[in-house]
């Protein structure tokens, strides 16, 4: 009797660790960055023509771009809103790609020309509707343009995602499947960009963004990759919206934990292992991560500074990581289930020249490594690294010659 008091006293207490939390979704707006990496899109030269005759257009002097890009096929006109505008002041946008703007949704566009005649214009922000396989669903928009004699050319960011709230344990955080890849189609999961048996990145996908604060998704943001395992309040949950895009649902992660340690007071870190793909930041303390065998996609430390205005302020920062992943250098290391791993990475740091003589001229090249063997970043904002200089000397010691470094 005894026993079985004691296995339902255990089922009890987990039962609440097991419990999957679900919650109505809704289609917003929202800003780009919001998700972890977002992919813009673009045209360029050969990708703009002018209209044989208006289809939705205003401005006899408007032109059409075609973006192509992946999923997305998307047309854009620089037009105006009424035909004698001097200059165009908005985008039209039309998602079937068939250059009809007839209806089509628009956003502001803010254009200067300056003294050589080349012009510039910011779109947007501007939050538009926008009608796919039979929805709609709003999306931000914004951009920029430029037109040249002799070129021109047009980015545009696109920010949508699905929003809910979810229960975290104890505690219901608001939380959005955020479009990472541009596609306007949520639900892409994260995958390991491959060459040969190495990581070489991440290929574009949907984001995870959950707000710990108010709701508004401001600065208490946890970001993970989508279909990844996110780390909310120290445990790891999986995170899922439905094929219909209407619920969201968040539960405990079945996998197995390693302890790794980076022993830094700040510090941020993407990894991309054989089964997870990671977005982590952390302190000196050690944190739980799925065991699997990692690949640093990107490092970052921070210096932290005092907070100004309620917001947090650094004196310092590295980055190391994304140069090496390039060419097939990338940092790995192996998180054992049940092993504690130690990561020497970030400071401190190696500095190195590499110097090559032609004929006269001698260059040299500043270069520094961080405590993994990563070459590595340093950004200063409030001095600036100090100005190197150089001094020769000939055979006998004596100074002939000496100069300042310029950065650039």
């Amino acid at each position: 009797m005894m026993r079985r008091i004691a296995l339902l006293g255990v089922t009890i207490a987990l039962a609440p660790l097991l419990h999957a939390s679900e919650g109505e979704a809704k289609l917003v707006a929202c800003p780009p960055e919001l998700a972890m990496e977002h992919h813009g899109l673009s045209a360029h030269e050969m990708q703009f023509f002018k209209p044989k005759e208006p289809k939705g257009t205003v401005s006899s002097h408007a032109v059409v771009a075609m973006i192509r890009d992946r999923a997305v096929t998307l047309a854009v006109a620089i037009d105006s809103a009424k035909a004698d505008a001097k200059a165009p002041d908005l985008l039209r946008l039309d998602f079937s790609g068939k250059a009809d703007f007839a209806g089509a949704p628009v956003a502001p566009l803010k254009a200067k020309r300056d003294e050589d005649g080349d012009v510039s214009a910011i779109i947007g922000p501007a939050t538009i509707e926008v009608k796919r396989d039979g929805k709609s669903f709003p999306v931000l928009v914004r951009g920029s343009y430029h037109k040249s004699p002799s070129y021109r050319w047009i980015n545009l960011d696109l920010g949508s995602a699905a929003e809910g709230r979810l229960a975290f344990g104890a505690k219901t955080y608001a939380v959005r499947v955020v479009d990472g890849d541009g596609d306007l189609v949520l639900g892409t999961k994260a995958k390991a960009l491959r060459a040969g048996p190495g990581v070489a990145g991440i290929e574009p996908c949907d984001s995870l963004a959950i707000d710990t604060g108010d709701g508004s998704f401001g600065p208490s943001v946890l970001k993970a990759y989508y279909g990844q395992p996110v780390l909310v309040d120290g445990a790891w949950y999986d995170v899922e919206l439905s094929g219909d895009g209407t619920r969201l649902t968040a539960r405990p992660s079945a996998l197995e934990t390693a302890t790794l340690k980076v022993g830094h007071e700040r510090w941020s870190a993407k990894l991309a292992g054989e089964r997870y793909i990671l977005n982590l930041s952390g302190s000196a303390q050690p944190i739980a991560i799925p065991a699997d065998r990692y690949t640093v996609i990107e490092f970052q430390q921070t210096i932290p500074g005092e907070r100004t205005e309620g917001r947090d302020a650094w004196k310092g920062r590295l980055t190391s990581g994304r140069r090496d992943l390039w060419e097939g250098k990338g940092k790995t290391f192996e998180a054992a289930a049940g092993k504690t791993v130690e990561l020497a990475i970030g400071a401190p740091l190696t500095a190195s020249i590499a110097t090559s003589i032609r004929g006269k001229a001698v260059r040299m090249d500043f270069n520094l490594a961080d405590a993994a063997g990563l070459r590595a970043e340093l950004f200063l904002p409030e001095t600036g690294p100090p100005t190197p200089e150089v001094e020769v000397f000939d055979a006998g010691g004596k100074s002939v010659y000496s100069a300042k470094f310029q950065f650039g």
